[in-house]
């Protein structure tokens, strides 16, 4: 019959996917084993330490005597002379390693709508400062740099601004110290590549000023490795790797071809079977066990409709039972010498 040809073909393909599971499974506790073989044979460990720190340092005045301030607070705009900066940035490794490096500085005077930081109607950028440095066998590594920022050059680019336009506005001058590093060490094929961003915003315009931390400090643990295998665990890793990249594609394929192609033709099973219980309901008996058809001569109707004419043909009722282990359900109409079968199967077309 139709019915058991389509289940001998279910039953292998699930018989395949089961298979490509197996060596899946198989493959994967090989390249875990051998992935036991590996050992590290070269290893550099370090430590990064920055901070970009500053001084406001002030106008010869009555008030405050100190010159230069670190002490975090608000100063009146008029006072403040300049503001020095000063970089301190250190690498240091386990082991000597070649490094290029390199910072740059930017200034970016910004001025907004107040309250809205995106809506900016002037912006202006400039690089105030830069260095790049090569050491080779070297286990440490540093930065120290001082720049100063003319506090009033800044605060009066918003200021000119409030007195020409009519405009409710914040204005923020922000330094940002890029710092790029970059280390190899021979015998080890990864690199350090780190890149970091300082920052500290300064608000301009105002009657009083408070310099805002942003990110002023560099705290960092890291290391590069270099992998090398045995010449027996490298053959099987490479095979098996080889193998189970393969066979993981083509379980995908087959999993989601599984899904594609039965799953929509059970979900049309259901609907089928619900409609035909739901329109017909008052001429189907539900029975607990297969009707029995012994010597009567069978007949196996295409349509539930074919079933319903003989049941009224007939005048008997339409037995259904359902085959739960065969993902079927099988309606049967019975007279003296003839059965009529109808047969509802999950993965029938």
């Amino acid at each position: 019959m139709k019915t058991k040809k389509k289940k001998s073909n279910w039953i292998k393909f699930i018989v395949f996917l089961v298979i490509i599971f197996l060596v899946l499974m198989i493959s994967s506790i090989a390249l875990f084993i051998n992935y036991k073989t590996n050992k590290v044979n070269k290893s550099l460990s370090y430590n990064e330490t920055g901070e970009l720190s500053y001084l406001v340092c002030l106008n010869k005045n009555d008030i405050i005597k100190d010159e230069c301030i670190s002490e975090k607070r608000s100063f009146i705009s008029d006072m403040i002379d300049k503001i020095k900066f000063k970089l301190d940035y250190s690498l240091k490794s386990t082991d000597i390693a070649n490094y290029n490096y390199s910072y740059e500085i930017l200034a970016e005077t910004i001025i907004n709508e107040k309250g809205s930081s995106d809506k900016i109607l002037y912006k202006d950028s400039k690089v105030i400062g830069k260095n790049s440095y090569n050491k080779d066998k070297k286990d440490t590594i540093s930065i120290n740099d001082d720049f100063n920022i003319n506090f009033n050059d800044y605060n009066k680019v918003v200021t000119n601004f409030k007195n020409q336009y009519p405009v409710d506005v914040d204005g923020n001058l922000i330094i940002t110290v890029n710092i790029n590093i970059n280390g190899e060490k021979e015998g080890i094929n990864e690199d350090i590549k780190n890149n970091y961003d300082l920052k500290v915003i300064v608000p301009l315009g105002k009657e009083t000023t408070e310099i805002k931390d942003f990110i002023t400090t560099i705290d960092n643990n890291g290391s590069i490795n270099n992998y090398e295998k045995t010449k027996e665990g490298y053959t099987l890793f490479s095979l098996l790797c080889d193998i189970v990249y393969k066979l993981d594609i083509l379980y995908v394929i087959f999993v989601f071809a599984f899904i594609f192609k039965i799953m929509p033709k059970m979900s049309g099973y259901n609907l089928e079977l619900k409609r035909v219980l739901k329109e017909y309901d008052k001429m189907i008996v539900n029975v607990n066990s297969m009707p029995e058809l012994g010597d009567l001569q069978v007949m196996e109707v295409s349509n539930f409709d074919e079933l319903v004419d003989a049941k009224k043909n007939l005048n008997k009722p339409i037995m259904y039972f359902d085959n739960y282990d065969k993902n079927e359900v099988i309606f049967v109409v019975k007279s003296d010498s003839d059965a009529f079968v109808y047969i509802m199967n999950k993965y029938d077309k």
